[in-house]
């Protein structure tokens, strides 16, 4: 598993970094799972604050802080600990290696009311929330692109 970005083995630390690099007598379904879990480290170090990056990376964020995902079932599939795992990942929020735009932040919001839209009760209401889901677009491409100051070291909702 040496195609492993810098980045990558930077927030997952010198231990971990060891772990995926160093260990070969691995099965190919567990190179597989240990792929999966450095493609969401990889994606939570996404820079860009266009709307898609920005989903990417809040996604991989929630999914790797997130008690009620799927995330420690994989860990176990790769035959890592997730609770390192999430131990670096947290250490790396911290050190800011994983820092969020306030566009990327404000993407997030704008496509949690896009996905609740259409389960509004009646048009009236669907047709206000698409009213503030254009202020809010415009809003967003009008914010500088600058990295926040808080540290979000669990789920965002």
């Amino acid at each position: 598993m040496n195609h492993v970005s810098a980045e990558v083995l930077q927030t997952l630390g010198f231990k971990m970094s060891r772990d995926v690099l160093y260990e070969t007598d691995i099965s190919s379904e567990k190179k597989l799972w240990r792929s999966v879990l450095m493609n969401a480290v990889e994606d939570t170090l996404i820079i860009n604050s266009d709307r898609k990056s920005a989903l990417i990376k809040l996604k991989a964020h929630n999914w790797i802080l997130d008690p009620e995902s799927n995330f420690s079932e994989v860990c176990c599939c790769a035959d890592m600990d997730s609770d390192s795992i999430i131990t670096s990942y947290k250490k790396a929020l911290s050190d800011r290696i994983v820092r969020f735009t306030k566009k990327q932040l404000m993407w997030y919001d704008y496509d949690k009311l896009y996905r609740k839209i259409d389960q509004l009760p009646n048009e009236i209401n669907k047709k206000a929330a698409r009213k503030h889901l254009k202020i809010l677009r415009e809003s967003i491409l009008k914010t500088p692109n600058y990295f926040v100051t808080t540290i979000f070291i669990s789920k965002i909702v």
